[in-house]
């Protein structure tokens, strides 16, 4: 079965939690998209819509090696 290329809102969390291991919120991912602030989203109409490549590389730079947390 074929990956669709972008992905709801709803969707989009899932995948972060489930790949990821983020435990973001489709709330958390709406105020991203007002403060510009998130993954890169785009829009169906008033629909959005996160493409799954740039997702995935959002969450990828949001996971920081632990030495370089600290």
């Amino acid at each position: 079965m074929l990956e669709p290329k972008y992905l709801p809102r709803k969707e989009a969390a899932a995948r972060l939690q489930r790949v990821f291991g983020l435990r973001c919120s489709v709330g958390h991912l709406a105020n991203l998209a007002v403060k510009d602030a998130g993954p890169p989203t785009s829009y169906a109409g008033r629909t959005p819509l996160y493409p799954v490549e740039a997702l995935d590389q959002w969450a990828a730079a949001q996971i920081v090696p632990a030495d370089a947390a600290a």
